[in-house]
């Protein structure tokens, strides 16, 4: 959830986690919404060395948390999306 918190420009805390996840819908309908053309090259690299560890896979992320799955897919698109745009 942090690598989500930071593409959204808020503080990594789970309190800022928590006021995103209140709304579900409103969540779900930011990310689909969110803007991919706007990613600046900071927050690209920000975003890039965040997921550059052991932990950040698909397999680990699924043995902790199945829900987190979806999220996962979501940050490897956004990272994606900027190395193609």
């Amino acid at each position: 959830m942090d690598l989500i918190l930071l593409a959204f420009g808020r503080k990594q805390q789970w309190s800022e986690a928590q006021k995103l996840l209140t709304n579900p819908g409103q969540f779900i309908k930011d990310l689909n919404n969110y803007d991919f053309d706007g990613i600046s090259q900071a927050l690209f690299s920000k975003v890039l060395k965040s997921t550059q560890n052991d932990s950040f896979t698909m397999e680990k992320v699924k043995n902790t948390s199945a829900a987190a799955c979806g999220l996962f897919v979501w940050i490897n698109s956004f990272l994606n999306y900027y190395n193609v745009a």
